[in-house]
Parts: structure tokens; sequence; C-alpha cells
């Protein structure tokens, strides 16, 4: 319904009336249309990194990291290049993906299952980079978990210009999410 119509167009009604319930049980379960969209991203993230598996670095070029690292994501990347309109709607209205919701405190408050799964992405991506430092693969002058949120940021800048279709060009997003953290990595290189 929400695909079809879109977020705006979308009315509690529309929601309710093909499963039967009434809007006092549909408040009930959630406070506002914004909140079912919220639960809805929660449960297509945990759907969609369920199978992640753990990146494992044993070498030290750039590629030997970014493969381990595109093995994480890859299944994470593939569910959102098969539905992008759903991911436009995700991004675009739901508080685990769009900052302006964080900042508003919607799932800041800790305990809140969209703010603890949003840390437990950024602890296992600390994990990964700090792991990655460790073992001499990148720089210790840096945070672990600053380079994670600086990922993130990466990660959703590019999620969201192409969820949008922002470059005329058509590209994958596997593809380019590759470049940038490429990018990134050689950035954090241990410089001699």
């Amino acid at each position: 319904m929400l695909r079809e119509r879109g977020f705006e167009a979308t009315r509690i009604r529309d929601v309710i009336e093909p499963v039967e319930i009434s809007e006092p049980t549909f408040f009930k379960y959630f406070a506002s249309k914004q909140r079912l969209v919220d639960e809805l991203a929660l449960q297509w993230l945990r759907d969609s990194t369920a199978a992640w598996p753990r990146p494992a670095v044993d070498g030290s070029a750039r590629r030997e990291i970014l493969e381990p690292l595109g093995v994480a994501l890859g299944p994470f990347v593939d569910a959102l290049q098969r539905d992008r309109s759903y991911v436009r709607l995700l991004l675009n209205h739901s508080s685990l993906w769009n900052p302006q919701g964080t900042a508003r405190g919607k799932h800041a408050e800790s305990g809140h299952p969209l703010h603890e799964t949003t840390m437990a992405g950024f602890r296992a991506m600390a994990d990964f980079f700090g792991q990655l430092q460790k073992e001499g693969h990148i720089r210790h002058d840096v945070d672990p978990l600053q380079v994670s949120e600086i990922a993130f940021g990466i990660f959703r800048t590019t999620l969201q210009l192409w969820a949008t279709g922002y470059w005329a060009v058509e590209y994958e997003l596997s593809d380019r999410l590759s470049s940038a953290f490429d990018i990134l990595l050689q950035g954090l290189a241990i410089r001699e």
C-alpha cells in the first residue's frame, strides 16, 4: 500500500481496512503512520542482515580488505537493489535511515529497538575496523567507532543518491559502494 500510493497519500484507513482491524487497534500498536514505517524498517533491516557473515581479513592489500567487507555486506546490498522503491520509502520516512528522525529523538533513547539495532551496526563495523588496526592494515591514530560513523555516512549518502536516481546515469549500487569504500580505505592506509 505504502509503495503504491506513497507515504503522504496513504491514510491509516487504507492500511487497516485490508487487514480488518480497527483504528483503536492500530493505534494500540503504532502511535502514528511514521511508527508503522519505523517498524517496517526495523523488520526489514533485521531480515536482511540476519545472515551477515563475520568478515575475516588475512591480507594487507585494500582488495583483500574490500572482499570480506563485500561478502559481509553483499546480501544486504542485494536486498537493497531488489526493491528500490521500498528503499526510497524507508530512506525518506523511517527514523532508522532518516537523520532528521534521529535528531528529533525519535529513537535516540537507549533501549528503543531502532536505536539498539543502529548501535549494534556501529559496534560491528567498529569491531571490524579495530581488527584491521590490530592486524596493521589501517592507521592506528584513528578511532574505529569514528571510522564506522564515516563509513555509515558514505553508505547512507551513496544509498540515497542511488535510490532517488540523483545521478542521471544508472549504476549498480554494489559497484558504487565498493568504489566509495576503496577511497575510504586509501585514506586509512598506513603511510610509510
